[in-house]
């Protein structure tokens, strides 16, 4: 398992591989090692609107960081 941390300006649930998580940016997700798509729920007024994370070697104290931008 690895961890990510979505980091935005707001709070808004974050969509991993096309599915709302239930997980909000700012927290810590676990989820399985390998290549993820990374979203943000909510109006697409950010960028990139979507990234591609590989999610390896990561644990909770040290989360692959995944950052958007308000645009």
């Amino acid at each position: 398992m690895g961890y990510i941390k979505v980091l935005f300006s707001e709070v808004r649930n974050v969509i991993i591989d096309t599915v709302d998580s239930n997980q909000q940016t700012r927290q810590v997700i676990e989820l399985e090692n390998g290549l993820h798509s990374i979203a943000l729920g909510g109006a697409a007024d950010y960028s990139p609107l979507s990234q591609d994370v590989m999610v390896e070697k990561s644990g909770p104290l040290n989360p692959v960081e995944v950052r958007f931008e308000k645009s």
